[in-house]
């Protein structure tokens, strides 16, 4: 079984400017694909709460659209 890590998004693999969500304004941090390719033997997950959806400050949809943006 392959071991895992719990990677956190925000402020870790990309720019936290607080309720990051808009596509056009993802910013990877220094560093963070060199971090992760250093974590290639394990199986990585990015978690990241966002209760940004939840008050209503930015919908799913814009969520998704980031997350599609720092897939690339």
């Amino acid at each position: 079984m392959k071991k895992t890590v719990f990677v956190d998004r925000d402020g870790t693999i990309v720019e936290d400017t607080g309720y990051v969500h808009k596509a056009e304004d993802f910013k990877l941090l220094p560093n963070a694909i060199e971090g992760l390719r250093k974590l290639g033997k394990f199986m990585i997950f990015i978690v990241t709460n966002q209760s940004g959806i939840g008050r209503g400050v930015y919908k799913l949809e814009d969520f998704k659209k980031f997350n599609d943006r720092m897939i690339e």
